[in-house]
């Protein structure tokens, strides 16, 4: 009789672990509450960032090559350029293009292929700009894969959301104002003295 109680005991705290295990299985596998994202240990936070390209647009450069200081407007000849780099942490090979866009239109494109960590791809258009009158409002730099290349577009990027930047041409209308107004001015500590006239023939008999 104090074998089968003693059975029966070991048994029942058994089951009593069995379903512990069943319950924190459970509680592991159920979603999180709506709005609260799931935690992860530093070491599975690890495991689980993918090793893949990271191709961002950084940057829209303005430069200006060529000034007209006797132009009735404020005018250039400037030098636009969308920047593209590979921030991830792979190198994979992959095939895109980094597109430059002055609002809508298009005005150059650049292909790519494998880019290296840290790697740069650019693509530039000169035009002439005249402050005021020249059409615009932004110009943009855009980066775009061919969806028949890739299966899983995490091969080939891993994040699609810093795959494009704008810059307001209000920068580049502020960079030839200042740099027409900057020629037009006499350099510096230069005075102009008044130069005597010539005497005429009465003032040379006197």
């Amino acid at each position: 009789m104090k074998t089968t109680k003693k059975g029966f005991l070991l048994g029942l705290v058994g089951a009593l672990l069995l379903l512990t295990g069943v319950v924190q299985a459970a509680d592991r596998m159920a979603p999180p509450p709506a709005g609260q994202r799931p935690q992860m240990a530093p070491m599975e936070k690890m495991q689980m960032a993918p090793l893949c390209p990271d191709m961002v647009v950084t940057e829209i450069r303005y430069e200006i090559v060529q000034q007209y200081p006797d132009a009735p407007q404020p005018m250039a000849k400037v030098r636009v350029t969308a920047i593209a780099r590979n921030l991830g942490k792979a190198p994979f090979p992959f095939s895109g293009k980094l597109l430059l866009f002055g609002d809508a239109q298009k005005l150059g494109e650049q292909s790519f292929g494998t880019v290296p960590v840290n790697g740069e791809v650019k693509v530039a258009h000169e035009l002439k700009w005249v402050v005021g009158s020249s059409v615009g409002q932004f110009f943009m730099g855009k980066i775009v894969y061919d969806p028949a290349v890739f299966k899983n577009k995490y091969e080939q990027d891993c994040d699609f959301n810093n795959n494009e930047k704008k810059r307001s041409t209000q920068d580049l209308n502020g960079m030839i104002s200042s740099k027409t107004v900057e020629m037009k001015l006499p350099p510096a500590g230069v005075i102009k003295q008044p130069q005597p006239r010539p005497l005429d023939d009465a003032q040379k008999a006197k």
